[in-house]
């Protein structure tokens, strides 16, 4: 089924194609429970950065290590508009 063939897919992409194949609006919380119920679970998805480089990190490390601790301050700006 739709789930085989896309293991990774979002509910809301499965309230598309159940829009699309019968025209019918299901809940995302009416497709959880029936995936649940089916033995369906959560899974995170995650990608890795593309920019990761454990060389550069190694070295960032390694220089932030200088300064204590209680100096340090991290922006997270990720949900910025």
């Amino acid at each position: 089924g739709l789930i085989e063939r896309q293991p990774d897919i979002y509910l809301s992409e499965i309230q598309d194609h159940i829009w699309g194949a019968f025209n019918i609006n299901a809940p995302a919380s009416t497709i959880s429970l029936s995936l649940r119920r089916r033995g369906y679970t959560w899974k995170k998805v995650s990608h890795a950065g593309i920019e990761r480089d454990e060389a550069c990190r190694n070295q960032y490390q390694a220089l932030i290590a200088e300064y204590p601790p209680e100096t340090h301050v991290y922006l997270d700006e990720s949900a910025c508009n």
